[in-house]
């Protein structure tokens, strides 16, 4: 893990079901859990979005912890 390094993560939902339209209820979830890890972890945010059965994230891990981020994360 590069600390310098920008990443670009993905992940779906499980069996690629359409979770996130029109449920902004667990959008907001999404968005609160990532600013806590975010936080918990010095994690550097340079885009995030949700589509209909996935996220996308470009961030940066200074403290080389991309596999914490994700595991808490996800």
């Amino acid at each position: 893990e590069d600390p310098e390094k920008v990443f670009f993560i993905t992940a779906k939902t499980q069996n690629s079901k359409l979770w996130f339209i029109n449920n902004n209820t667990l959008q907001e979830y999404m968005r609160a859990f990532l600013a806590k890890y975010q936080e918990e972890l010095g994690v550097i945010i340079h885009g995030f979005v949700i589509m209909g059965n996935h996220y996308h994230l470009l961030a940066r891990f200074p403290r080389s912890n991309k596999a914490a981020f994700k595991r808490n994360f996800h």
